[in-house]
């Protein structure tokens, strides 16, 4: 792989690794960074190039060190991506408890977590599909 588009996949991973983490979407992570949302979709979607100043907002929004660029990351991408899918699933879970705890269903929001986290697992072991299952899709 190219240099080039070698930097721009390990960066748009960091992102949606990011995201995933914070259970944002690109609008919430474009308001965090101070970044226009056209800007920040580009960089993710690995169609530009990210300027320095650019990953130091991202780095800061997310809270992550900004990921050296290696010559490969050494990463199955087949696993790479049901791990994506399996965390932006878990934040979901753990979002839509959280609310459930704020107006005091405690039922609830562990039965949400627990769906959450067996939908997770089957989106790591590719018996999907997880989303549905965790109301997510």
């Amino acid at each position: 792989m190219d240099n080039d588009l070698h930097r721009r996949h390990v960066i748009a991973k960091w992102i949606r690794v990011g995201r995933a983490e914070k259970g944002w979407t690109v609008d919430q992570l474009a308001q965090e960074a101070e970044m226009s949302r056209p800007g920040l979709s580009d960089i993710a979607n690995e169609n530009t190039e990210a300027k320095p100043e650019s990953l130091k907002k991202i780095s800061d929004a997310l809270g992550k060190p900004i990921p050296e660029i290696g010559e490969g990351d050494g990463m199955d991408p087949v696993r790479e991506v049901r791990a994506t899918r399996a965390a932006a699933i878990l934040a979901g879970a753990a979002k839509g408890a959280h609310r459930l705890l704020d107006v005091a269903e405690l039922d609830a929001a562990e039965q949400t977590l627990w769906r959450g986290m067996q939908a997770a697992e089957k989106e790591l072991l590719d018996e999907g599909p997880g989303f549905k299952e965790a109301g997510i899709a």
